[in-house]
């Protein structure tokens, strides 16, 4: 929890002066960049959750794991499988440096884009050319690297990898602060938020590979990707088409208002961290719960499961209760010159968030069974947003672009998957058109 504290107090820090001292177009500009690196990050394709797992079924002993599922996986009394654990990380390395590049690539093709795409107002200035490219060359760095924070929670070291990220969130906010002071604007941005990731992956990676040395030795189980790309293609394709829904919005919002983009995108930040809040209460369980389903333990999932699904829920609703009054005083107190969200919008943001997080929470709890069974609900759900979602923002703006989002997620994802979810921790078969 310690983290979500520091990051929510530098959220506040640093976006209080960066509301103060750049202007409003400047910060719709800068959720535009985010918004773009977030949906180019869908190149990841989920390996690094897939490893994460993988690493979690290795450390409770288990040798061969199946391509999809867990049917035939034993989990040995012997302790951990240093041999496969080593394995993965050779395969791992490997993996994500081509991930990285095609990030690279990816990442330039839609920046072109999107620079193409902005407002006719809009001066592409040096400023925000270096800030997209310091965004986009350090978010390919860090991608190359991304497995380690994985590998770490996989040994069930959540707390280390916890507190790794609470560091990148100093040391990130310390970087922009003071390139906010200078007068360097978005490209401070920019460089704190790489800080952040290359921090906390440097500290992950050491402490992976000193707990391997401390192993007895073995010699590496050679891993392939391909047998795990069943579970990885179809966990990246359900990724991506989340990235359809709320992360993809402050870019459509650019492309007709960089003033309402600027406090839409704190708006939806500030959801966002709301949901990661939330969220932590079941998430730091899942490296758990994938060794305890390799252990065939699923009364324990379940119990631990339903009180921590509750706990989320509880914490979302409570804290985005508090927003709007806590985001008047704040916004006042700095004086600054990018309003917040309105009340209403906020409660369309709200109601978007507490849905994708009840979602997201079920979706968590398919994967530790080494299953996919949300893949073609979430294609449909990213594809009906897609084609909505624009052509509402034309009549309707930002209220049309939140409904869009709203009614994808209600017409199959909210009541869909949770009747999966919970009919495979009981050990009863999916809902036909599930699998795998």
């Amino acid at each position: 929890m310690l983290v979500i504290v520091i990051r929510v107090l530098g959220f506040v820090a640093v976006m209080g002066v960066a509301l103060r001292l750049l202007p409003r177009e400047s910060i719709g500009l800068w959720y535009g960049m985010m918004s773009l690196a977030a949906v180019a990050a869908g190149v990841e394709f989920g390996f690094s959750a897939t490893i994460a797992r993988r690493a979690g079924y290795y450390w409770a002993g288990a040798g061969r794991v199946p391509a999809l599922g867990l049917s035939g996986l034993e989990a040995s009394p012997d302790g951990p499988n240093i041999g496969a654990l080593e394995g993965l990380v050779i395969e791992a390395r490997r993996v994500f440096r081509f991930l990285s590049a095609l990030f690279l690539a990816v990442s330039i093709a839609m920046a072109c884009g999107w620079i193409w795409m902005l407002p006719p107002a809009q001066r592409v200035t040096p400023e925000l050319l270096a800030a997209l490219g310091l965004l986009i060359a350090g978010g390919a760095v860090n991608l190359s690297g991304m497995f380690w924070t994985s590998l770490l929670t996989g040994l069930q070291k959540v707390r280390d990898a916890f507190a790794y990220l609470a560091a990148g969130f100093v040391t990130g906010y310390v970087i922009t602060l003071l390139g906010l002071w200078l007068g360097t604007g978005l490209v401070a941005m920019a460089a704190g938020l790489v800080a952040q990731s290359m921090l906390a992956r440097a500290l992950a990676r050491r402490q992976v590979l000193a707990w391997l040395r401390a192993q007895p030795a073995a010699t590496p189980v050679r891993t392939n990707w391909r047998t795990f790309w069943p579970t990885t293609w179809r966990a990246g394709v359900a990724q991506a088409a989340s990235y359809l829904l709320l992360p993809l919005m402050p870019l459509l919002v650019t492309t007709y208002s960089l003033k309402e983009a600027a406090s839409f995108g704190l708006g939806l930040q500030a959801t966002l961290m709301l949901e990661t809040l939330a969220s932590s209460w079941i998430a730091v369980k899942w490296p758990q719960f994938a060794s305890l389903r390799a252990m065939r333990k699923l009364t324990e999932v379940r119990r631990i499961a339903g009180q921590r699904l509750a706990l989320s829920m509880l914490t979302f609703v409570t804290c985005a209760a508090g927003v709007p009054m806590l985001a008047a005083a704040v916004f006042a107190q700095i004086g600054s010159r990018t309003p917040f969200v309105t009340n209403a919008v906020w409660a369309g943001l709200a109601v978007a968030g507490g849905i994708d997080l009840f979602v997201g929470a079920h979706c968590g709890l398919i994967q530790t069974g080494n299953r996919v069974s949300h893949l073609r609900a979430f294609i449909a759900t990213g594809v009906i947003n897609l084609c909505a979602a624009p052509l509402l923002a034309m009549s309707y703006g930002t209220a049309g672009v939140l409904a869009s989002v709203i009614v994808s997620q209600l017409l199959i994802n909210v009541w869909w998957l949770p009747r999966v979810a919970w009919r495979q921790l009981a050990d009863l078969p999916a809902p036909e058109g599930t699998t795998p």
